[in-house]
């Protein structure tokens, strides 16, 4: 029974109803109540109830310590800007490099398409005359 600290003010017992949810009833009602379906809560109800929710804080408290070591202990998580600079950087340098090989590349076909010089030393002028137009 629960007593209010106001002066003039009623008790209430706390009283399972018939669809078995709590609820207060004035002990004026009780006797009403009662005839109704409702149900006294008994102190050995109260006091499984208190042991279960002592159990549940204990095992929330441990969990909760357990929780705050674990994230004690891990490396922090990267930033979100961080890891977009990043893929940003990495996705240039490919860029970057690519364009390079293209560049290399194309150089290096450049290069095969163009005649050859070629240095030939003609001593005998009777059988290439066109190599000696200009002795």
């Amino acid at each position: 029974m629960l007593v209010t600290p106001a002066r003039g003010g009623g008790a209430v017992v706390l009283m399972h109803n018939p669809q078995n949810e709590l609820e207060f009833i004035e002990t004026s009602d009780t006797q009403k109540a009662m005839a109704t379906g409702y149900v006294p809560v008994r102190a050995a109800e109260l006091g499984e109830f208190m042991s279960t929710m002592k159990d549940e804080v204990a095992r929330l408290t441990s969990e909760n310590a357990r929780l705050q070591s674990d994230t004690a202990n891990q490396a922090p998580l990267p930033i979100v800007a961080d890891v977009l600079a990043q893929t940003r950087a990495n996705q240039a340098a490919e860029k970057a490099a690519k364009r390079q090989q293209m560049i290399q590349t194309w150089l290096m076909l450049q290069n095969m398409n163009r005649p050859q010089t070629l240095n030939l030393n003609v001593t005998d002028c009777t059988r290439s005359p066109a190599m000696c137009a200009g002795r």
